[in-house]
């Protein structure tokens, strides 16, 4: 029976995709209780008459009612198992128009921080260099230390720290044949 609902509903009936729906509403009503959020069941829905629609009946080995069923249930609840984890992270996600001013500047900074921080991973700045060379880059060029900050931070001298700096801007310079500075 629902073999052959899936069939006409495939080929634009109407009224068989309706009594698909009235079927299944059941358990697409509790799929949607489980994902929380306001248009779930709409979701689930629209997957559901996708999943209908691109049913592939030659592969079908099973025709019987309990096979459709089953097929139907794990779909649904494999879609929202992947809806859940991606609703999960969103939940994360903070909107910038929600924060305060003072917030939304910190956040601004730390996201130009980010730019950046991808503007060496474009330029394949850090496949060139090591770890230490990369760091000192990053320091200067990216979180804005002087010189002096960070020979005080590695406890060397500055002279040393500044050599150390135009070794790797030579570097990376004969490395990508661009003049940086």
């Amino acid at each position: 029976m629902l073999f052959k609902l899936i069939e006409r509903a495939q080929k634009n009936d109407k009224l068989a995709m309706l009594e698909m729906i009235e079927r299944f509403k059941p358990l697409l009503k509790k799929y949607a209780a489980k994902l929380k959020y306001e248009d779930a069941y709409d979701d689930i829905l629209l997957y559901f008459i996708e999943r209908i629609k691109n049913f592939n009946l030659e592969k079908q080995i099973c025709r019987n009612d309990e096979a459709v069923a089953s097929y139907m249930k794990v779909c649904i609840k494999n879609f929202c198992n992947k809806k859940g984890k991606e609703s999960a992270k969103s939940k994360n996600e903070i909107v910038l128009s929600a924060l305060t001013q003072e917030q939304a500047y910190y956040a601004e900074v730390e996201l130009s921080k980010e730019d950046k921080e991808d503007i060496f991973m474009e330029l394949g700045i850090k496949n060139l260099l090591n770890e230490e060379e990369a760091r000192m880059l990053y320091m200067v060029y990216i979180e804005g230390y002087t010189i002096t900050e960070i020979a005080r931070s590695c406890n060397k001298t500055r002279q040393a720290v500044n050599q150390f700096k135009n070794r790797v801007l030579r570097k990376v310079k004969k490395a990508l044949d661009v003049e940086l500075f």
